[in-house]
């Protein structure tokens, strides 16, 4: 059946890529790391403006790939105590983006929705990726961890939530923008982000209170399940199944990591209230 088929393609597909993402996530030294973080940003910022396309609105890719490339490099420049890092670049960005976007558009009509869908683009998908360089290098000696942490909690979370889903998915969780989710699938899938969370706890955190970390991991996964969301509502805007076809089972890099969009920076976040809480 096609069900089969897809879920044949589904687990060869995510078991071909298992090691080797693990690997630049958690444990690829710097030099790795960070530009394969920019190549997937790239890639993701592509099928955004593919389905941008689709849905007739147009955009300055050009100029939306340069500011997927920059944010990435200003973190790690804002890390490194350079004197500048993300907001003056984000700032300069910001500034500078309208005049060249003018520039660059003959029909001033399309000007508006080109110059809206392409910031956003770089906000949600640069921006929001860019969070992972400062998870992983923050902290040089756990920053690996956290980022596979965060990994682990999202993708096994989307698991959880496929089969729950799909075995005992009756109430539609919001049919206006992913007709398939079921609030059972949602339930199912942070049950299964609190194991990861337990099992965190119980390998790699050991010295951490096991009650607050089940509240990040909790967090980050409602995080994660608010950005599948918020990727499906684009995907139905724009009248597209899948991101793209890149993914044999799972659709598009994108379909893969609109989780990480808003779960990496709640990450971050919380760490940044931790420390100011002085928990």
């Amino acid at each position: 059946s096609g069900y089969r088929s897809n879920l044949h393609q589904r687990i060869l597909t995510a078991g071909l890529l298992l090691i080797p993402t693990a690997y630049v996530a958690g444990f690829a030294p710097g030099w790795l790391f960070l530009p394969a973080l920019v190549l997937t940003i790239e890639l993701c910022l592509y099928e955004y403006f593919r389905m941008v396309e689709q849905a007739g609105l147009g955009a300055f890719s050009v100029l939306g790939y340069l500011g997927g490339l920059v944010l990435p490099v200003a973190q790690i420049l804002e890390m490194k105590g350079f004197g500048f890092g993300l907001v003056p670049v984000l700032a300069g960005y910001m500034a500078l983006f309208p005049l060249l976007a003018f520039w660059g558009r003959g029909d001033v009509k399309r000007y508006l929705p080109a110059v809206t869908a392409t910031l956003f683009g770089v906000v949600y998908i640069g921006l929001g990726l860019s969070w992972l360089a400062r998870l992983r290098f923050d902290d040089p000696e756990g920053g690996g961890m956290l980022v596979l942490f965060l990994f682990s909690v999202v993708w096994v979370g989307d698991v959880a939530a496929y089969f729950v889903g799909r075995g005992l998915g009756r109430t539609r969780l919001a049919p206006a923008l992913s007709p398939k989710k079921t609030v059972e699938g949602a339930v199912g899938g942070l049950t299964g982000s609190l194991a990861v969370g337990v099992l965190f706890a119980v390998l790699i955190w050991k010295s951490q209170p096991l009650a607050g970390i089940l509240i990040l991991t909790a967090v980050v996964a409602l995080a994660g399940q608010i950005g599948d969301l918020a990727e499906s509502a684009l995907k139905r805007s724009a009248g597209v199944k899948d991101s793209s076809a890149l993914l044999p089972g799972h659709g598009g890099l994108l379909d893969r990591l609109d989780s990480l969009l808003t779960a990496a920076p709640v990450l971050w976040l919380a760490g940044v209230v931790e420390r100011l809480a002085g928990w």
